[in-house]
C-alpha cells in the first residue's frame, strides 16, 4: 500500500480519534492595575461545561452539579520576546499576588456571574509562586435554568464580549476511554498523555521536519508500552502539521482504529523562549479540565516521552493501581482524607550497557514494536486473551529493554511525575505536583510503581563512562508483564529496585 492509499484507509479513524474534550477557547483584554492606565494583556480563556448526567459512569458528587469551569493564560504583547518569562504575567495565587483577572459571565436571563479562584476553594490554599501556572477558576450556575449559551467578558474591558454556547459533557468520550465494565474507581483505566512534538530551536533550524517524522516513532513506541502494561492508550496533542505526518504513519493510525489514540487538535505555537514549560502548563491543565467530567474510573499519567510507568515487579497496570490505592488507603486512614485525586511518582534514571549514549536517541526514533490488537464487537471477547499475549510480545520486543544499569537514588523529592484522576478536579499543574479540588495527594509507593527516566533519550545528557557507571549505576534486569520467565524472578530483583526508588527506605516517601 502506498503512502497516499495508507493516508486515505486512515482518514476516517483519525477523525472519529479527534476531539476537543469538550472545551472551547476564546480571547479576551484585560488592563492589570500595575501596568498603569492604558496598558493591556491577552487572555487566553479554555471553557469547559458540568451538568449532572446519568450516562457517564463513576461520577462524584460535585460532577452533578451545572457549573462552567476553566483556566486563563495571560500574555503582555510588548514583551513576548522576553528571556525572563516570555511575555507570560504572571499568574497570581499567592501572598504577593498583585493581579488576577476579573472574569465575568453574562447569562441568556441577564445575570452576571463572577469568577471564583478554584484555589480558594482548597481547605489549605497552596502557596505557588511559579509564573507559568494558569488561572483555575468556576462560574456557578442556576441549578434550575443553567442555560448553555453565555458571554464571557473581563471587568476592566466590559465593553469586549465574547459569546459561546458550550456542549454538555460527551458521555460518548468517557467510555471510550473508559470502554469496558471492569473499569472503576479501585481500577481505573489508564491513558497516557502525550504534548505537542516542539522543537524549539529558532529559525535557522532545518531538521524540523525530520524531527517531527521521528517524533512519531518515539510516541508509536510510548503507546505499545502503555497499552502493552495495561493501559487504553494515549491523548496526543497535535498541530495541523503533525497530523498529516501522522496520517502515513500505519501503527498510530493502526492504534487510532482500535480506539487507543485521541487526537486534541492544538493550534498554539511553539514558543523558543519558554521552551518545554509552555506546553506542560497549558496543554496538562487542557487535558486535565477536558476529562474532568468523566468518571473516577480514569485515570491520566501526565509525563514525557523520555518516562515511562514501571512496576519492580512487573505488574500489569490494574495491579500497580491497586497497590497504589492501597498504599494511599492506609496513609489516609488516620486523616479521614478524600479518596486519591493525585500520585507523585517517583523517578530513577535508567542508563544502557549495549548502547553508547551517543546512540540512544536513534535508538528510540526507529520504529516501535507493532501492536496486534484485537477487533471491535463480538470478536473483542473471544480475541481477548489472545490480544493480551499479542501486547506482551510487543511488549517483550520494546526499546526499554535495552536499558539494564539503573540509578543509584532517585530524583530529588519535589521532581516527580503525576498520575492524576481528573474526576477530582485537579488544578494548579505544573511538571511536578497539582492540586485536586476533591481528592487527596500521595506519593506512590515506590515498590508499587516509580517512573524510568531516560536521560540520553533526546541526546547525551549523561555521557556515562565505566567509573560513573560503576559509582552511580547498579546492575538491573526491567521486568515487563506477559514475561512468565522474568515474573518467577520479579520479587527479588523488584524489591531491589523499589528501595532504589524510594532513596533507599522501600516507602517511596
Amino acid at each position: 500500500m502506498s503512502a497516499e492509499e495508507a493516508a486515505r484507509a486512515a482518514a476516517p479513524h483519525l477523525r472519529e480519534a479527534t476531539h476537543n474534550l469538550g472545551v472551547l477557547y476564546l480571547q479576551l483584554y484585560a488592563n492589570p492595575p500595575v501596568l498603569g492606565k492604558g496598558k493591556m494583556v491577552v487572555l487566553h480563556v479554555w471553557l469547559k461545561r458540568l451538568a449532572p448526567s446519568n450516562d457517564i459512569g463513576h461520577t462524584l458528587p460535585h460532577q452533578q452539579r451545572h457549573a462552567v469551569h476553566g483556566f486563563a493564560w495571560a500574555e503582555d504583547p510588548e514583551h513576548l520576546n522576553s528571556s525572563s518569562d516570555g511575555g507570560n504575567w504572571r499568574m497570581a495565587f499567592d501572598d504577593l499576588s498583585v493581579w488576577q483577572p476579573q472574569l465575568r459571565l453574562l447569562t441568556s436571563m441577564g445575570e452576571v456571574v463572577a469568577a471564583e479562584s478554584a484555589l480558594d476553594q482548597l481547605p489549605d490554599a497552596p502557596h505557588i509562586n511559579a509564573p507559568v501556572r494558569p488561572y483555575h477558576f468556576s462560574f456557578p450556575l442556576n441549578q434550575t435554568l443553567p442555560g448553555r449559551c453565555f458571554k464571557v467578558y473581563e471587568a476592566s474591558f466590559p465593553g469586549q464580549l465574547v459569546g459561546l454556547c458550550l456542549p454538555p459533557p460527551a458521555p460518548r468520550l468517557c467510555t471510550r476511554l473508559a470502554r469496558t465494565p471492569t473499569h472503576s474507581p479501585s481500577a481505573p483505566a489508564l491513558w497516557s498523555l502525550v504534548f505537542p512534538v516542539r522543537r524549539v530551536m529558532g529559525v535557522n533550524d532545518s531538521n524540523w521536519e525530520q524531527h517531527a517524522r521521528q517524533a512519531l516513532n518515539r510516541i508509536s513506541s510510548h503507546a505499545s508500552y502503555i497499552v502493552g502494561m495495561g493501559g487504553g492508550g494515549i491523548v496526543l496533542y497535535i498541530d495541523r502539521m503533525l497530523r498529516t505526518i501522522l496520517e502515513r504513519h500505519p501503527r498510530l493510525a493502526l492504534l487510532a482504529a482500535e480506539g487507543r489514540l485521541v487526537l486534541v487538535p492544538w493550534e498554539l505555537p511553539e514558543r523558543r523562549d519558554l521552551h518545554a514549560t509552555y506546553d506542560l502548563a497549558l496543554v496538562a491543565a487542557h487535558a486535565l479540565l477536558g476529562l474532568s467530567a468523566c468518571g473516577a474510573n480514569l485515570a491520566l499519567l501526565v509525563s514525557d516521552l523520555d518516562e515511562l510507568p514501571y512496576s519492580p515487579h512487573g505488574r500489569p497496570w490494574r495491579d500497580v493501581f491497586t497497590c497504589m490505592a492501597a498504599d494511599a488507603a492506609r496513609q489516609a486512614a488516620a486523616s479521614s482524607a478524600p479518596g486519591p485525586g493525585l500520585f507523585q511518582l517517583r523517578r530513577v534514571d535508567v542508563l544502557s550497557s549495549r548502547l553508547a549514549p551517543a546512540e540512544e536517541a536513534a535508538w528510540w526514533s526507529r520504529p516501535g514494536p507493532a501492536l496486534q490488537l484485537a477487533s471491535g464487537g463480538a470478536a473483542a471477547a473471544i480475541n481477548a486473551a489472545a490480544a493480551r499475549r499479542q501486547r506482551a510480545a510487543a511488549l517483550l520486543r520494546h526499546p526499554i529493554l535495552a536499558y539494564d544499569r539503573l540509578k543509584r537514588w532517585p530524583h530529588s523529592p519535589g521532581l516527580e511525575k503525576i498520575l492524576a484522576i481528573p474526576a477530582r478536579r485537579v488544578v494548579g499543574m505544573y511538571v511536578h505536583d497539582g492540586f485536586p479540588l476533591y481528592g487527596s495527594v500521595h506519593v506512590a509507593n515506590a515498590s508499587c510503581a516509580f517512573m524510568l527516566h531516560l536521560p540520553n533519550y533526546w541526546g547525551v545528557r549523561h555521557a556515562g563512562g565505566a567509573a560513573a557507571l560503576e559509582a552511580e549505576f547498579t546492575p538491573f534486569r526491567l521486568v515487563v508483564p506477559g514475561s512468565q520467565r522474568e515474573r518467577k524472578r520479579g520479587t527479588r530483583v523488584g524489591s531491589a529496585a523499589g528501595r532504589v526508588a524510594a532513596g533507599g527506605n522501600g516507602t517511596g516517601q
